[in-house]
């Protein structure tokens, strides 16, 4: 996500909102992947390097243009 240029604060705010979601979906569904929360806190820790390297990305030329 980063190197493509995208801002990885976002990816917090994604997996904030899937939290609610699978909430209301069967735990065995989703009870082969990580948790949502342990999700969150392993992008928080990493936030600073994802944002570094979203930055270099950026200072390249890489910008990612995503439509719906």
């Amino acid at each position: 996500m980063s190197k493509a240029g995208f801002d990885p604060r976002q990816s917090i705010q994604f997996w904030k909102k899937f939290a609610l979601i699978s909430k209301s979906q069967s735990a065995k569904l989703f009870s082969t992947h990580p948790s949502d929360e342990s999700r969150i806190k392993n992008l928080e820790d990493k936030m600073q390097q994802a944002i570094e390297i979203s930055n270099a990305s950026k200072l390249k030329g890489i910008n990612p243009s995503c439509r719906l």
